[in-house]
């Protein structure tokens, strides 16, 4: 059997092997190049070294939020985690009596906008339809032949009374 260089496990008859050894020189070369006086003085810290372990963990200020072992007394932490079914069942009838008191309300302050909507409505119905009155007085007062007459008296022809047609005519020119 022929002695195979490249199936040993020494570096100088494998090329893979000796290629290897050279980049693992060179990337040591290169980091211990690019160590600057600072990491060397400490001025570098791992991750591990930046954690400040005086610090609390953030979990301490509560105690819901501690793990199991810490807390004060067994019977505080197990309240919270196993609930007999009748608990569990009187929580969910509370919170859909709360959601369906939720929803009354909504549904009573949608009636009530609604309910002022139609109140501001019929109010500027009202001043709209007391300006029309007005403007047909001032309309009644021109002469007959008079060319903005004739144009409004044919305009409110296409409407179902005079008193509409000056309420769109105001409604249009107003805004």
């Amino acid at each position: 059997m022929v002695n195979n260089p490249y199936l040993s496990g020494e570096p100088q008859g494998n090329p893979y092997l000796q290629a290897d050894s050279k980049i693992v020189e060179n990337l040591s070369r290169l980091v211990s190049e690019s160590t600057t006086p600072a990491a060397s003085q400490g001025g570098y810290r791992s991750a591990l070294e930046t954690l400040d372990l005086n610090e609390s963990p953030a979990w301490q200020g509560s105690s819901e939020d501690k793990p199991m072992d810490e807390c004060s007394s067994l019977g505080e932490s197990t309240s919270r985690a196993y609930r007999s079914p009748d608990e569990v069942l009187q929580e969910e009838a509370t919170r859909q009596q709360q959601e369906q008191a939720r929803s009354r309300s909504g549904a009573a302050r949608s009636r009530q906008e609604a309910i002022r909507q139609e109140h501001l409505e019929r109010a500027r119905t009202r001043q709209l339809e007391s300006q029309a009155r007005a403007f047909l007085k001032k309309l009644d007062t021109l002469d007959p032949l008079n060319s903005d007459r004739m144009w409004f008296e044919s305009f409110a022809k296409s409407c179902a009374s005079r008193l509409e047609a000056a309420m769109e005519f105001i409604e249009t020119v107003g805004s």
